[in-house]
């Protein structure tokens, strides 16, 4: 399981997004007004992740469809101002594929997500391929995710981006389909299908952007950006990718000016006093002064 741990850097005159493996939150008041009680505020260098949409799982009919791909994890480091509006955007889970033979069982990429108008993009994951398609969705950069699982006998599994990994390829009867590519890892071919492994962030519980399987009937979590898993040889649907996320930032100095919207999204208080923005929907990301 790959764990996103390094600190946050920045610098002078800094106000371009820089998107980064290996980011974890944090932040830094930048320029005047940046230190000692009453002192006015400024603008701060914030710690995001966001997340994509998993991808949605393929119908099976009398061959196992793949698993569909997580969405892209992309932490980041930003430069928050005053006095500004952050659109967020928060993308949804693909739809799984329906038990329909070749292609047409394929289920759907995954929605893309982003924060600033998408200066910071996470892309959806792949589709898993339906059973006898040729392959899995793959989900390309920029900010690409995961690629989705190929389907039965032999197929190409879907590749990934930069913030994912490529799917599982397709063995040959009576092997099932390959899992969807994770964030922390590939996803297996044939075998026992297994999605590849997600990713970690030590100030959020949770693991995000696992793969799903080509044989499994588990519903994906919401605002996690799993891939939706193919249930096997057993002339059913596929099941949907579990929906994006984006997390923000903010230290307790700033959290009074601070405002989310709409109401679904909130402001949660963290060990250390400070509080990260969870968007489990598109909003915005409003300061004051």
């Amino acid at each position: 399981m790959k764990q996103i741990s390094n600190k946050l850097t920045s610098g002078k005159n800094t106000r371009n997004i820089r998107s980064r493996r290996g980011k974890s939150f944090g932040f830094q008041i930048l320029g005047f007004g940046s230190g000692g009680v009453g002192a006015a505020l400024a603008p701060y260098e914030a710690g995001i992740l966001v997340i994509g949409g998993g991808g949605g799982g393929g119908g099976s009919t009398g061959n196992n469809g793949g698993g569909g791909g997580a969405g892209a994890f992309v932490p980041a480091t930003v430069t928050i101002d005053l006095d500004t509006t952050y659109p967020v955007t928060v993308g949804g889970g693909g739809a799984g594929g329906p038990p329909s033979s070749g292609c047409g069982g394929n289920g759907s990429n995954g929605g893309n997500s982003g924060f600033n108008s998408n200066a910071t993009l996470a892309k959806g994951g792949g589709f898993g391929a339906g059973g006898g398609c040729p392959a899995g969705g793959p989900s390309a950069d920029p900010g690409g995710g995961s690629g989705g699982g190929a389907a039965n006998p032999n197929r190409s599994a879907g590749s990934g981006g930069s913030f994912g990994n490529p799917g599982g390829a397709g063995g040959s009867p009576p092997q099932p389909g390959g899992g969807g590519g994770g964030a922390g890892g590939a996803g297996q071919a044939s075998g026992n299908g297994a999605g590849g492994t997600g990713s970690t962030t030590p100030l959020i519980p949770g693991t995000f952007c696992t793969g799903g399987r080509s044989v499994g009937s588990t519903p994906s979590t919401s605002n996690t950006g799993n891939g939706g898993e193919c249930q096997g040889k057993s002339n059913k649907a596929g099941l949907a990718g579990g929906s994006g996320v984006v997390f923000i930032s903010v230290p307790a100095t700033h959290q009074p000016i601070v405002t989310v919207s709409p109401g679904s999204n909130t402001l949660e208080e963290q060990p250390d006093g400070s509080f990260t923005a969870k968007f489990i929907t598109s909003g915005t990301f409003v300061t004051g002064s």
